[in-house]
């Protein structure tokens, strides 16, 4: 073998290991790619479960405070000072400002579309038993188990989003 010969055959073997590495280098840069593409995914997922159970722990708080104030012996006197109404009303608008394309998973929609149906209720009841006065004492108490009864419902939904978070 001439000395030209030697230098074809480096040179092949050169090539071929150069188009081997590149594409060892390339495959491993898109396994890295994909995994820190999988690891957002799995960040954004777990955000957005967290910011959903802050905002229905935050609404659940405030509607257990009414509801304890409608049991309460002032209950308009509360609402006054409190702005109750108000910030029933932002809460809802708050769900409402979430869109279903952007949760998580089905269980996520699902949640929070029953959170704003319930959460409007709720205040609405909260709304009608003052409304309604302890004068009509029947219709009052309605109203307060109704909101007591929407609550719960809520904190089945929280209970289902609390579980998928811990897997997320």
């Amino acid at each position: 073998m001439t000395s030209t010969d030697v230098a074809a055959w480096v040179q092949a073997i050169g090539s071929i290991a150069a188009v081997i590495a590149a594409f060892l280098i390339s495959s491993r840069q898109f396994r890295d790619a994909t995994t820190l593409q999988e690891g957002n995914t799995r960040a954004e997922r777990r955000r957005r479960y967290e910011t959903l159970t802050a905002l229905i722990a935050a609404a659940l708080e405030d509607f257990d405070d009414t509801l304890r104030a409608l049991r309460g012996s002032e209950p308009q006197k509360w609402f006054d000072e409190n702005s109750t109404k108000e910030l029933m009303e932002e809460f809802y608008q708050a769900f409402l400002q979430i869109s279903p394309l952007d949760m998580p998973s089905p269980t996520a929609v699902k949640a929070l579309i029953t959170m704003r149906d319930r959460f409007k209720t709720a205040a609405w009841n909260a709304n009608a038993a003052l409304d309604h006065g302890t004068g009509a004492f029947k219709e009052y108490m309605d109203c307060v188990s109704a909101m007591e009864h929407n609550l719960t419902e809520v904190r089945g939904e929280q209970t289902k989003l609390l579980a998928e978070l811990a897997q997320a």
